[in-house]
């Protein structure tokens, strides 16, 4: 039978993996919303540019 340190250790290391993924979703979710805000300011760009030749 493992003893309360071990059980204890085990307990965090499965807590820690689990949040070390979950931040690596986190970091993938903030680029692709990082690359949304890119998109969406080169076409407000292109726009604020078309209106300003017509």
């Amino acid at each position: 039978m493992p003893s309360e340190m071990e059980i204890i250790k085990q307990d965090f290391e499965k807590r820690s993996l689990k949040l070390g993924r979950k931040i690596e979703k986190l970091e993938e979710e903030k680029m692709q919303l990082g690359l949304d805000v890119e998109v969406q300011k080169l076409e407000a760009d292109k726009l604020r540019k078309g209106k300003n030749k017509a």
